[in-house]
This record gives C-alpha cells, sequence and structure tokens, in this order.
C-alpha cells in the first residue's frame, strides 16, 4: 500500500499490532542491521548506549524496517517511534529515529515519505484503538481519528529541516512547548536533544476538536497529561500546524 512492490516493512517490535499496517514481524538480525545504518548516521546517539537502549530496552518503543521484498535480511532504513498519551484528547506519535541508507540506489527515491505516510497511518490507528471500541471507534475511523500529532527532534541541519518540513512538520513555539512539556512529564524517557529542532503536525481528520483552553503555553507549563492537552491546543489550532481537513 505504501510501497513499490519490490520492497517491504517489518515491525520489529509488538507495540503496534501487525493489523495497522499490513506488516510482517521483524527479526533480531533487521533490527541490527538498521542499528547499523544509525550507526554510521547518527554517531552521536550512540554516546553512553543511548541508541542500543532506544532498540533494544526501552519498553514502547516501536521500529520498521525497510527492507528488499526478495531479500528481508537486506535492510534498507526505518523508522522508531513512541505513543504518549496526553489526557482524553491527544496522542502524541513521538519520532526517535529515522534513517535512509546512503546508497545511489536507496536515496532519493521517496522512501523517507513514504516510511512516514506509512507511520502517520498507524498513528491514525493507534489514536482510533485507544478512543474506543465498536461503534465509537468505527465512527473516529472514517473521521481519520483527529486528536493524534506527529512530533520529532529534527537535526540542526538544511537537509533534515527540509525533509521535515516535506512532510508538513512545523518548527515554532508550540513545538518547543511539547517537547519541553514532554520532557517535564517523564524526564527518563522522553529526552530533549541538543543540536536539534523540535517539529510537530497534528494529523487532521473531519472530527471536531474538544473545547480549547484559554491557558497560553507560555505562562502554564503542564504537570500531567491533562495539562498538556490543554497547554497545547490553542496554539495548535490558531496556527499552520495543522494538517489540511482538520475542523477548527
Amino acid at each position: 500500500m505504501f510501497f513499490p512492490e519490490d520492497f517491504e516493512v517489518s515491525v520489529c517490535t509488538k507495540d503496534v499490532g501487525n493489523a495497522d499496517h499490513g506488516a510482517g514481524t521483524g527479526t533480531l538480525a533487521q533490527l541490527k542491521a538498521y542499528k547499523g545504518i544509525c550507526d554510521d548516521l547518527l554517531p552521536a546517539m550512540r554516546k553512553n548506549s543511548y541508541l542500543h537502549n532506544l532498540l533494544f530496552r526501552f519498553v514502547g518503543n516501536t521500529t520498521l524496517v525497510l527492507h528488499m521484498k526478495a531479500d528481508p535480511d537486506q535492510v534498507l532504513g526505518g523508522c522508531t517511534f513512541k505513543f504518549i498519551q496526553t489526557g482524553s484528547h491527544f496522542i502524541v506519535l513521538d519520532v526517535l529515529l529515522m534513517v535512509i541508507a546512503q546508497r545511489a540506489d536507496i536515496c532519493g527515491q521517496g522512501h523517507g515519505t513514504r516510511i512516514v505516510n506509512l507511520v502517520k497511518h498507524v498513528a491514525r490507528q493507534q489514536t482510533v484503538r485507544r478512543k474506543g471500541e465498536g461503534a465509537a471507534a468505527a465512527a473516529a475511523a472514517t473521521t481519520a481519528a483527529a486528536g493524534c500529532f506527529i512530533a520529532t527532534q529534527a537535526d540542526i541541519g538544511p537537509s533534515a529541516i527540509q525533509f521535515w518540513q516535506k512532510q508538513r512538520l512545523r518548527r515554532g513555539q508550540p513545538a518547543n512547548d511539547l517537547i519541553a512539556a514532554l520532557h517535564r512529564l517523564e524526564p527518563s524517557r522522553n529526552h530533549v536533544y541538543e543540536s536539534s529542532f523540535p517539529m510537530i503536525r497534528l494529523l487532521g481528520g473531519a472530527a471536531c476538536a474538544p473545547t480549547a483552553s484559554s491557558s497560553s503555553p507560555a505562562s502554564s507549563p503542564a504537570s500531567s497529561p491533562a495539562s498538556l492537552s490543554s497547554l497545547l491546543f490553542s496554539s495548535l489550532l490558531s496556527s499552520d500546524y495543522v494538517e489540511p481537513g482538520y475542523v477548527r
């Protein structure tokens, strides 16, 4: 659905069900090959075994690995992310890693965009799942599950920032507030990276949003998931952080 027929994606953790994206179950060899690409492209994240912990130790992180369909051990890149529940209104999909092998036949072929589109799809499906079952979930699915947004901390540099801008993520104060608030909620898990720019996008749908809070991001620090929702809602809905189709 998302990739040309020669390519395939496998999930290397079980936090997200395979039904969300049609991927197969990944192997330890694939995860190690993906880490090898991350080692080469993101050397700073190897400090204090942080990269190893992201992939092999932290419970709740999910890795989607892109590989050749005919040769599953030929890994070409992937994405590592986690979900964070923020009260009853929002679910955050936090992109922790995103890499594509620097090969002439792989780079510039749109694989990064395809991975992000798949991740957005998983985010919407996970939002539906966490908001309820049965008729309510089915109704939410038809409206693309508004109330979920994607966040990342992009490397400082034109290439990374331009890539995420093409995926409709934006820099600015709401993005800075979100990353800072998540860090306050759980400092040991939600790190603020040096030499990076927070970027976010609220994924849209034809669903009505909850009532906006009058709280200002600058004046009301978030100390709980519920207050985080109130903290961000006004600034998100009054800016271009909202994906087309979201009803204001």
